[in-house]
């Protein structure tokens, strides 16, 4: 069917910053905020109801919740975002909401020792793991400490309330390689994880970093696959752009492969979108132009002690205004609703009499002239062209001396 049948629901005073389906129950859950307020909307899939829940805790935490997603045969959906305490410390957060009554279970994850210094980039992605189910939440994570930002996940337990381990990923300071020597030239290293894909039993994390002293304002992209039950790394790979910076925001699954959704800006030029494909082994079959690939390793992964803290949450329905609104493109309607009032008035009035009088005289004369624009030339031809080949001085055939064919002795007609 090539028409679309489109439901359109507009909810006052809300920000919902991801969303998940869960299947089993049929089931749309998103999350964000209420009136400024920690919530989780619940929708039928068709849209046709909402049961809306805002969140209290019990420590006066300031909670944003960024990520969802939702296993298989399962009532409750996985939340991750970041938290911070009254004293401006940021933390990790990990729930689990249930989508038949709203209750929610918290709780959030800090250093065991030391503190966490950023809130950016913090908390970029989520992976689900569903048997157990095990959640893991990768970023940036600043020391106070610190003057740099490093790459990292955490797994939790948020079913359970536990973590299970957290992984760094810091610069190697030399790398044997000569021809990746320019990987070694760290200035100041910074790197965060962008996006975190489950396979099998390895997890890959794609690496957003900027190390190089001489092409410091240039970014790098790595994938660093790692085992699931460790953190170790098994495989990296790296992409190298000569001249441009290498932006990628996202990594999915499609069949035997992971797809980047990528872009690329230098001084002089953007490449908005880029989709670029590797498959499980981090093999590329093409790069982007201008691009290179090293596998050396040039990433280590270091253990780093996390604990959690639990939290007490509290919910309580709400109620959200909305505003349906349906159409079908198999009739024609517009795909944004019209508005019902005029947006502007007219600015000018017309006038009342015409802004002058016709004129009584013709503008111009006639522009065809009755008589022709020049005598007669007197002179003789002006054609001067002689032969280019000289006549042949014999006839070229002689004519045959005996007819072809004798004449009719009969008129024809």
């Amino acid at each position: 069917d090539s028409h679309l049948q489109c439901i359109l629901k507009s909810l006052l005073d809300t920000m919902y910053l991801a969303g998940s389906c869960a299947s089993s129950v049929n089931k749309l859950i998103y999350v964000g905020t209420h009136s400024g307020v920690p919530s989780v909307a619940v929708f039928n899939s068709d849209l046709s109801t909402i049961c809306s829940y805002r969140y209290s805790n019990n420590l006066a935490l300031s909670v944003v919740m960024t990520h969802v997603q939702s296993p298989p045969n399962f009532v409750g959906s996985f939340i991750a975002g970041t938290c911070t305490t009254l004293g401006s410390t940021n933390h990790i957060f990990a729930g689990m909401v249930r989508t038949d009554t709203g209750a929610m279970t918290a709780m959030y994850v800090s250093l065991s020792s030391g503190t966490i210094s950023n809130s950016a980039n913090l908390v970029n992605s989520m992976a689900l793991e569903y048997t157990q189910p095990d959640t893991f939440i990768g970023g940036g994570l600043q020391r106070a400490d610190e003057a740099s930002v490093s790459a990292y996940y955490v797994c939790v337990n948020a079913l359970y309330q536990s973590v299970r381990y957290g992984r760094r990923f810091r610069f190697i300071p030399q790398v044997p390689h000569s021809e990746s020597r320019r990987l070694t030239e760290v200035l100041i290293p910074s790197s965060v994880a962008k996006s975190l894909v489950l396979v099998d039993s390895a997890l890959y994390v794609l690496i957003s970093w900027n190390a190089s002293q001489t092409h410091s304002a240039l970014n790098r992209i790595s994938i660093v696959k790692t085992d699931l039950s460790t953190g170790n790394i098994l495989q990296q790979v790296h992409l190298i752009p000569n001249t441009a910076s290498l932006y990628c925001t996202d990594m999915n699954t499609a069949g035997l492969f992971l797809v980047l959704a990528c872009s690329m800006r230098s001084a002089t030029n953007v490449t908005p979108s880029l989709i670029v494909s590797v498959d499980r082994h981090l093999t590329f079959s093409e790069l982007p132009p201008g691009v290179l690939k090293y596998a050396n390793d040039i990433f280590s992964s270091e253990n780093v002690a996390f604990q959690r803290n639990k939290i007490i949450i509290s919910a309580e329905s709400s109620v959200i205004t909305s505003t349906d609104y349906t159409f079908n493109t198999m009739d024609g309607s517009p795909t944004v609703q019209p508005s019902i009032m005029v947006t502007n008035k007219p600015t000018v009035q017309p006038s009342d009499a015409p802004s002058g009088q016709p004129s009584s005289s013709p503008t111009s004369t006639p522009s065809i002239s009755p008589q022709p624009t020049s005598q007669p030339s007197t002179s003789g031809p002006t054609n001067t062209y002689k032969p280019t080949v000289k006549p042949s001085l014999r006839p070229t055939p002689a004519p045959s001396k005996v007819p072809t064919v004798s004449p009719s002795l009969q008129p024809t007609l």
